[in-house]
């Protein structure tokens, strides 16, 4: 799928159901795409920057600079760390 941008862009469904008798229904849909530079996601008409590249240590960025969200500092940490839960 392409989007406004003329991007390549993923969408994605999330389904529910209230148990094994129902129906499954959509509760969200929210599309993704991966720019040369970041990796956005679109949820209920809000882009969000999730990551931009090159990963690396002190680098911070705007979550929120493509949309009307109060600022949204991200970084990376433990980049170098297996991750665990």
């Amino acid at each position: 799928m392409v989007d406004g941008e003329g991007d390549t862009i993923q969408k994605l469904k999330r389904y529910i159901r209230a148990d094994e008798t129902e129906e499954w229904v959509i509760k969200h849909i929210w599309t993704q795409k991966r720019t040369a530079s970041t990796s956005e996601v679109v949820d209920e008409n809000d882009r969000q920057i999730k990551m931009v590249f090159a990963i690396a240590y002190n680098r911070t960025w705007d979550g929120n600079v493509l949309n009307n969200e109060p600022q949204l500092e991200c970084y990376y940490e433990n980049i170098y760390e297996p991750y665990s839960e």
